[in-house]
């Protein structure tokens, strides 16, 4: 594969690692992968929407298994085989959603 997009995938994994090694093996050399996923500071909007309020699916919320900073997100994909210095990430609406692009 040439591009593999994982947009708000990575929250509702158990085993988060065996995904980014299967998008990893995939990946032709310098294949791209696009990353999207809450920040820790996203939690508690999303659950205020979601349980609270009731203007975002509850399911999908009580879904999500974890809250990532670009740290921890840099460190899974070292972990599957991303080299650091070929990983950017940044954020974006307002801080509450992770952005990464990894190159194999």
């Amino acid at each position: 594969m040439d591009v593999v997009t994982s947009l708000a995938v990575l929250e509702h994994l158990s085993d988060r690692q065996q995904h980014l090694r299967e998008v990893y093996r995939i990946l032709k050399p310098n294949g791209r992968l696009l990353l999207t996923t809450p920040t820790p500071a996203n939690k508690p909007l999303l659950e205020l929407l979601a349980f609270r309020l009731h203007v975002t699916d509850a399911t999908e919320i009580s879904d999500h298994k974890c809250y990532m900073s670009d740290q921890d997100l840099r460190d899974l994909l070292a972990q599957a085989g991303f080299k650091q210095e070929k990983i950017k990430t940044s954020t974006w609406q307002l801080g509450l959603n992770n952005f990464v692009f990894a190159l194999k």
